[in-house]
């Protein structure tokens, strides 16, 4: 008997409309693809923009899948066949910002359509920093917003300290050692972990 295939995660992208976002979105859906073969990836966006994204896949082979989000560029006051900011007047890009929020409701949507047709809901959903209602629709669709684990899951050497075991008796004598160093070099990015390098610097008054 065939082993029954594990069910691949899904991964729902909306990026904000514009074509300096649009792009990166797609770059970022292929880096996920190239590295791994464990996800659907969505992009949902606007009729206009979809097209646009089709145009800048047609010669790849991808499997990326393209959802369109219902959008009606008349009632937030901009011009025919607008979508994005492209050919739009500076003056009437707030607009454009402004008429992003009405596709809360058509994302939600495609998230619970998605759900009941695959028996599971997205992994997750990855939403430009401009969109902030994405979080709505996350939280009320039931997607963490953190996550725990327990003491059970952590290594067991971390189990087992109680302060007597050789690991417990040997680390905190290094770092306090290496805290008289000039400085550390930590393996992150700032812009990841702003705040937690910011404690760091704080705690440690070295550069980091």
């Amino acid at each position: 008997m065939a082993e029954t295939a594990k069910k691949k995660g899904h991964i729902v992208m909306i990026p904000f409309m514009a074509h300096g976002h649009l792009i990166p979105f797609l770059a970022l859906a292929r880096k996920i693809q190239e590295t791994t073969t464990s996800f659907t990836i969505t992009i949902a966006t606007t009729p206009f923009n979809i097209q646009h994204l089709k145009s800048a896949i047609s010669t790849t082979i991808s499997s990326i899948n393209l959802a369109e989000l219902s959008f009606n560029h008349s009632q937030h006051g901009l011009p025919p066949n607008i979508e994005n900011t492209e050919k739009l007047p500076l003056t009437d890009v707030i607009k454009l910002f402004h008429a992003s929020t009405s596709l809360e409701a058509p994302l939600s949507s495609l998230i619970s359509k998605i759900a009941e047709q695959e028996g599971q809901p997205p992994v997750c959903i990855i939403s430009d920093v401009f969109l902030g209602w994405v979080t709505n629709v996350a939280k009320s669709l039931g997607f963490p917003i953190n996550y725990k684990f327990h003491k059970s899951q952590m290594h067991k050497y971390l189990r087992e300290a109680d302060g007597t075991d050789s690991w417990s008796k040997f680390f905190p004598t290094q770092i306090t050692l290496s805290m008289k160093s000039d400085g550390w070099i930590c393996n992150t990015v700032e812009e990841i972990e702003t705040f937690g390098l910011q404690l760091l610097r704080n705690y440690l008054r070295l550069p980091v």
